[in-house]
């Protein structure tokens, strides 16, 4: 079995180096819906610090949208979003994890009765399921991705894994790997495997669908000073250090605003509660715009339930 972990930096801290400093609290939506540290990165730092059983932590540890956010952002350098997820393998090795884990598994034995992709082009695109339900705006993208493929095997039940905790079989992962070894740019429009598969592809090129599109001159003319962009936080954070440079170049030739705060921390969309709308509304709080621009479909989703603007994938501008 493979045991995924999420790695933010190449030299990280684990949480025995949280020395309560807070600061990963203003950026965490789960702090902003609950008001409660035991939902914070901080507060499960410090429950693991004073030798707390992963048991009493199953109420919270859940709850984490893996947004990413909290990580550029630590002093210390603590691998949260990891922490996370080897507190959520733990769990799943408990007995009451077992219908999950039982779930996660036929899938895996549905796909691997499907035939291995073979991609004839250097560049190729995993498409989230939340575009994949809007095929209009997904052939846009890859219309504007000009000679990439279409990935069949997206990677939806490991990032479901991922997410319960379970253990990824090697032969699964494999699978998912084996035809993307030979690209030499693969493009991902949702970030939650943005860092693994910088560490399992090492050779190939990892980029969001919002970096590249954003670089493509007929879509930058298309921004303008009265759009709010919203950029898909989860592959922003896992790449931070490099793509805030590259926003804040957009932002100085377009001029339109972005879902960043003053740290350049992009701020969610969503919180783990899909019927909370105050992330959503933050977003938009104090705002003078006209449109709103969205890398994923997921945040369009997010946002139609608390305003009227226009909402366009950026694909579509």
């Amino acid at each position: 079995m493979f045991k995924v972990t999420r790695n933010f930096r190449q030299t990280h801290q684990n949480y025995s180096h949280c020395s309560g400093c807070s600061l990963c609290l203003l950026v965490c939506p789960m702090w902003r819906q609950h008001h409660d540290s035991r939902f914070t990165p901080q507060g499960h730092a410090k429950a693991l610090q004073q030798a707390v059983k992963v048991e009493e932590l199953s109420e919270t540890i859940f709850a984490c949208h893996a947004c990413g956010a909290c990580q550029p952002v630590c002093p210390e350098n603590i691998a949260i979003i990891p922490m996370f997820m080897n507190l959520r393998q733990q769990l799943a090795e408990k007995p009451a994890a077992l219908g999950n884990v039982a779930s996660i598994q036929a899938k895996w034995l549905e796909n691997a009765t499907q035939p291995i992709e073979k991609i004839k082009t250097s560049s190729g695109f995993l498409a989230d399921n939340h575009l994949r339900q809007h095929p209009e705006i997904l052939q846009q993208v890859l219309t504007l991705l000009v000679k990439t493929t279409l990935i069949s095997d997206n990677g939806e039940d490991i990032i479901q894994a991922m997410h319960m905790g379970v253990e990824i079989p090697s032969a699964r992962l494999e699978r998912f790997l084996h035809p993307l070894r030979k690209l030499k740019q693969l493009i991902v429009s949702e970030g939650f495997l943005y860092t693994n598969l910088q560490q399992w592809l090492p050779k190939v090129k990892i980029r969001s669908l919002g970096e590249v599109l954003t670089r493509l001159p007929n879509i930058h003319s298309k921004l303008c000073a009265t759009d709010l962009y919203i950029i898909e936080c989860r592959a922003y954070h896992a790449d931070f250090e490099r793509l805030v440079k590259h926003y804040d170049q957009l932002r100085k030739t377009v001029f339109c605003q972005f879902n960043l705060d003053l740290q350049r921390i992009a701020i969610p969309t969503t919180s783990d509660n899909i019927h909370d709308h105050r992330q959503a509304k933050w977003v938009l709080e104090g705002r003078q715009i006209e449109r709103i621009v969205v890398e994923s479909m997921a945040d369009s989703a997010a946002l139609q339930q608390v305003t009227d603007l226009p909402i366009v994938h950026l694909a579509t501008i």
